[in-house]
């Protein structure tokens, strides 16, 4: 693994293919970014593998002018050159050097980038996205008849494959392993339908299998320091509010305007998550994050299947657990803070509260006999009031 602070520093001046040679020393090669010892020439691998293989031999030559992060600089890149470049970011070995494989053909396909790669560009660099897409090697076992691809050469240098694989059923886990080559070890991931590595169905058991591999792998980069703590909240509405989270002015005016808006029933929901690049992490009561439940919290569904807005011991996911029950929905998105989170809980608990009252008023009204039931029925059919709960009794 090459280490940042092994890095070596480089001057506008520097950007030639002689001074390359002279600075990476024996080995060098300009379109192999595992012999590159000098910093970063782009804040992504394709990026700075493009730079090195069109950097002009010597200074002061004329030629197309390509930016890098010292500045600009005359170059040979070209419309193909950025293709080019991205087909070798990642490694992979020949079918010759895994016990009974065959290669079958090369397709693009979506893998994680090492942790080494991740080091040396920094993880802002990858703005929540630790994946990249290219010509990926497509290997068929000789013995079992299963299609595989594997991940590149080094991933599983620095992580754990049990890391990779807790989110995983046991169905699931018969699809992953480790190959072993003559020259290391890789992650692989298999399949009997060759279709489900070449095509793009993202509901192939393939695809699956592969997304929750990366999710985890891109869980275990989540901390405090690069997500930013928010309140997501979920009010139940006649009217699903089809506009921008609100986003302006304080929480309470913000419920309010829902509620009034909206026509909001008695259902407020509410979880306290990590967010980053656009996906959410629950945060746990004692504040630590839960990386590996990722949730999208999107209006009008919050994407239950992945994490629901729900209540457990652990967290304060609210009432909702039924997908259904996102069908008309209001959602916003607020930043942290102790003030709003009282408020919200206070909102909530009082809510609930008054639900939990009626519930258990209907409930005794069940041992009154007939006057009592005859009573509230009458009750219920003069209610002219907005509560949705009561108001099921005019249907």
């Amino acid at each position: 693994m090459i280490k940042s602070s092994a890095l070596i520093p480089l001057e506008l001046s520097d950007l030639t293919k002689k001074r390359m040679i002279e600075l990476n020393g024996e080995g060098y090669k300009a379109g192999d970014i595992r012999t590159y010892k000098v910093m970063p020439l782009a804040h992504n691998p394709a990026k700075d593998i493009e730079i090195h293989e069109n950097l002009k031999p010597l200074s002061g030559m004329a030629g197309n002018t390509m930016s890098t992060v010292l500045g600009s600089v005359g170059g040979t890149a070209h419309s193909n050159s950025m293709q080019q470049a991205s087909n070798k970011v990642f490694h992979f070995p020949k079918a010759s050097g895994i016990d009974g494989a065959l290669l079958v053909r090369k397709v693009d396909v979506e893998t994680p980038y090492p942790m080494w790669m991740i080091n040396r560009y920094g993880l802002e660099s990858f703005r929540g996205d630790l994946t990249h897409t290219q010509s990926t090697n497509i290997y068929v076992d000789k013995r079992s008849g299963l299609f595989y691809i594997l991940f590149d050469e080094a991933f599983l240098n620095g992580v754990a494959f049990e890391d990779l694989t807790t989110g995983l059923s046991k169905d699931e886990l018969e699809l992953v392993s480790i190959a072993n080559g003559k020259s290391g070890r890789y992650f692989r991931i298999s399949t009997r339908n060759l279709v489900d590595i070449t095509g793009r169905n993202r509901d192939a058991q393939f695809s699956i299998v592969k997304q929750k591999v990366i999710d985890a792998y891109t869980s275990l980069f989540i901390t405090k320091e690069n997500t930013t703590k928010v309140i997501c909240i979920s009010i139940k509405s006649k009217y699903p509010d089809t506009t921008p989270f609100f986003v302006h002015g304080t929480t309470s005016s913000i419920l309010s305007s829902l509620v009034r808006s909206n026509g909001a029933a008695m259902d407020l929901s509410f979880v306290v998550a990590a967010e980053r690049q656009g996906k959410f992490y629950p945060i746990k009561e004692d504040g630590s994050i839960e990386a590996s439940s990722p949730f999208h919290f999107r209006r009008r569904h919050a994407d239950s299947e992945i994490s629901s807005l729900r209540s457990d011991k652990e967290y304060q996911y609210g009432d909702y657990i039924d997908e259904q029950e996102f069908s008309k929905e209001s959602t916003l998105i607020i930043p942290y803070t102790e003030e709003d989170h009282s408020f919200i809980k206070g909102v909530v608990d009082r809510l609930n509260s008054v639900k939990m009252d009626l519930i258990n008023f209907f409930k005794s009204s069940e041992t009154r006999g007939d006057s009592g039931d005859s009573a509230m029925t009458l009750a219920i059919e003069h209610y002219k009031g907005a509560s949705s709960i009561l108001a099921l009794g005019n249907k």
